[in-house]
Parts: structure tokens; sequence; C-alpha cells
């Protein structure tokens, strides 16, 4: 098993695959925010399985480049099989790379992004302050991420569901308030002309919430944890079935997108 399954919050290629096709939204108003353009060097910091990279490719073109990089071993072989298999390694690339220390020079990229990353490592500071220093100057650095401090499911079980909640956001994940911790990273990197938007994602099918949410690995470590009893665990099941069942169901939380540009 790779050093990044290790981690809390790790989540498969699969699971990446199923939320990047219900996200297309936040993703292309990323790229927007980037300000991407024909001929440009682009970087994806956290890339996956190259969802993001190969759009990106579709802007900059053949004549520009496109790198991204991810922990994780396996990530990075997939990514890069896909690249070839469409014809992109000419001018994509994807690198096993650790965030907080990224294996380009100062000044490398004309725009930098990640997407739901910062919540995955335990120094999102120096992530950021990574993607600060390999951006040129005047570069623009565009972040979304999660924050499940907001995270709530309706239910009449509000008792299981702020524990599941609080579990999902301090234990699930190493940092599980990034998102509203985003504002405070960049000014602390000195990026100028800030530009904030609040990005809410909602679920109504009990399935795809239980997919998206992670319920099932966050109520085990409820249960192993005590914090919830198996009989508060099944109130909690029947509460969410019985509102499918009415067509009441609904969950929601919140993704912020920062972006700045790099002074120089």
């Amino acid at each position: 098993m790779s050093q990044a399954k290790q981690n809390p919050g790790y989540v498969s290629q699969d699971y990446l695959q199923m939320l990047a096709e219900r996200v297309q939204h936040v993703k292309q108003r990323s790229y927007e925010a980037m300000e991407v353009r024909e001929g440009m060097c682009v970087l994806d910091v956290g890339c996956g399985p190259a969802i993001d990279t190969h759009a990106l490719a579709k802007l900059v073109g053949p004549s520009g480049r496109v790198y991204g990089v991810d922990y994780d071993n396996e990530m990075i072989s997939n990514a890069t099989k896909k690249t070839e298999e469409h014809a992109l390694a000419s001018y994509v690339e994807h690198l096993v790379a650790d965030a907080t220390k990224l294996p380009f020079d100062d000044n490398t990229f004309d725009a930098c992004r990640s997407e739901r990353v910062l919540q995955h490592v335990a120094h999102p500071e120096d992530v950021l302050a990574e993607m600060a220093r390999v951006t040129k100057p005047g570069g623009r650095i565009v972040v979304v991420d999660t924050d499940f401090g907001t995270l709530s499911i309706d239910s009449s079980e509000d008792r299981v569901e702020r524990i599941l909640t609080r579990i999902t956001t301090e234990i699930s994940h190493y940092n599980g308030y990034a998102g509203r911790q985003l504002y405070r990273y960049f000014r602390e990197q000195g990026l100028m002309h800030l530009q904030i938007e609040m990005l809410p994602f909602f679920v109504t099918q009990l399935q795809l919430m239980r997919k998206i949410f992670m319920l099932e690995k966050v109520e085990e470590m409820a249960i192993q944890n005590e914090a919830i009893t198996q009989d508060e665990l099944a109130r909690w099941h029947a509460s969410l079935e019985a509102a499918e069942a009415k067509q009441t169901l609904f969950g929601s939380a919140s993704q912020v997108m920062l972006t700045g540009l790099v002074p120089g």
C-alpha cells in the first residue's frame, strides 16, 4: 500500500471519477479562473488519474505544456497511460511528487491549480507556498477545497448526524476545514487581487449521498470510537431511508474557490 493510501481521507480513482462527473461546473469554473490560454505552461497539483490535466490540455493546445503531480504511484501510472492513449504525451506529463516539495524551478508556470487536495495533507500552507514558488510573477493560482464543517444532512437523528459530520471533518480527513482556511493561506503567501467564490454542493439520492460523503467509512469510525451505538446507527439508516422514500432527502456541503496572483 502506498503512503497516500494510508492517509486519512484517501480516495480511490473510482471515487474521483464518480465525483468529477458531478462537479464539472466546479472544474470548469476553476479553468476559467486560471485564464488558461493557448501556449501556456500550467500545473495541476494532486492530479489523480488525469481528469483535469486532459481538460487543461485542450485549452493550452500542442504549443503549451501541462504538468500534473500526485503522491500516489498508481494514480500517476494510470494518468500516464491515459495520456499516451489519447496521444497527448508530447505536451502533457504526470510525475510522482510530494506537493510540499514540487520538482520544478521557481517561476515555471503561467498558472497553477489544485482541487480538493489540501483537505488530504497535513500541512496545506506548505503546498500553497510551493505553488506560489513555481508560478511566475503575475501568474494565477486557483485552489478549490471543501469546508466539511458545513456538511449537513437533514435527519430526525440530529445527534447522530452531528457526530458523523464532526468525524468526517476532524478524523477522516487531515484538514476537513481546508475550505474556510484558504483565504488565510492566500493572504499569508502574499497573493494579490484575491477572488473568493462559494460553490455549494447538494445531494438528494441516498446511494449517491453515501458514496460522495463516504458515509460507510465514517459510520464505521463512529462505531469503532464508541461515538454512537449500533441502535443509533440503525435509527440513522432508517431515517435516511424514510426520507428517500418520501423524496425529502437532502444533504449539502460548501466548497470554496480562491484565486490569487503571484506578486512581482
